[in-house]
This record gives C-alpha cells, sequence and structure tokens, in this order.
C-alpha cells in the first residue's frame, strides 16, 4: 500500500485510491464514511515571541506575524469563540505553506503565531517549547472521516489498514 498525503480531494472512485482521511463536511453518498472524531486548531507562539508580542485580544492579530496555511498567499481569516461569542480577524504574515510540520518548526524558531492542530502540539506544550496564545479563544471543531469504497473492506490490505486506523485515529484526536 502506498500513501499519499495530499489536501486536494482524491477522486475515490480511481482504483489506485483505495481510502482518505477527509477533514471537515463530508458528503458523497458513494463512499462509506466513518467519523473518527474531530480536533481544533490551537493559536500558539514560541514564549520569547509571546514575550515580545503580548495580546489580550485576537483582533490585535493583524498587527503581528501571522503564519497561515494555505498554499497561494501569506494571510487568512481566523475565527475564535470565546464565550459563545465569534470574533473574525484577518491575519497576514511573512510566510503561508501548505504543510502544518513547516508551520510548526516556524512556529518554534519564533517566526509569529500559527493556528495548529491541537494533536501535533501535545509535545511542544508539555515541555513548554510552544505556548498557546490567547488561550481563553478557541478555533472550531473540524471533523475527521475515514472515507473508502463499499466493498473494500473485503481485501484483506485495506481491512488492515482500516481497522488500525479506526483503532488509533481516535486516541490521537481530542474533541
Amino acid at each position: 500500500m502506498v500513501m499519499r498525503p495530499a489536501y486536494a480531494f482524491e477522486d475515490m472512485q480511481d482504483p489506485g485510491t483505495d481510502l482518505a482521511f477527509r477533514i471537515g463536511t463530508f458528503e458523497d453518498d458513494r463512499l462509506i464514511a466513518r467519523r473518527l472524531g474531530s480536533f481544533r486548531r490551537m493559536l500558539v507562539t514560541a514564549p520569547t515571541f509571546q514575550n515580545q508580542n503580548p495580546i489580550t485580544d485576537p483582533k490585535a492579530l493583524a498587527a503581528i506575524p501571522c503564519l497561515t496555511f494555505r498554499g497561494d498567499q501569506p494571510g487568512a481569516t481566523w475565527t475564535f469563540t470565546n464565550k459563545g461569542k465569534e470574533v473574525s480577524v484577518d491575519v497576514t504574515g511573512p510566510i503561508a505553506v501548505y504543510d502544518f510540520g513547516i508551520l510548526l518548526r516556524l512556529v518554534r524558531e519564533g517566526q509569529g503565531a500559527a493556528l495548529l492542530p491541537d494533536f501535533m502540539l501535545r509535545d511542544d506544550l508539555a515541555t513548554g517549547r510552544l505556548t498557546p496564545y490567547l488561550p481563553d479563544y478557541l478555533a472550531k471543531a473540524f471533523p475527521v472521516y475515514l472515507t473508502y469504497r463499499p466493498g473494500a473492506r473485503r481485501i484483506a490490505r485495506i481491512y488492515a489498514v482500516l481497522t488500525k486506523a479506526e483503532e488509533l485515529i481516535p486516541k490521537l484526536l481530542t474533541s
């Protein structure tokens, strides 16, 4: 089995694609979709960055370097909730990357604030390498689905991967 990480929606009717993890909403009645859980993105910075850029309101993010997850241009609209109230802010920064691993490394190096999946941050938060930025403001949760074609479980190699994914992935997700 070959794994191809991609942020585009692969054609699940292509015989070369056996299964996929889908993030967010999912609607395709030709596929089986098993919800495995959900995750949130968490706003984090390196401690030195936070000490140099203390803020108490999400609107202040518009004035600091924010590292964004997108492939076309730096900048994004980040939305948070706090005590039932939603606030959105347009952010921009020195770089936008379509790779959470690279964003994580840049944040560790103190290059800005980033909104990263919480499951990627456990070790960095526990060791103090990263700290929550505006911890009272939460980003929305994203559901995670495991998708595959009907009948795929009858193929031994696919069955083995599906079974292991259904066992392990929910343990990684927090929400």
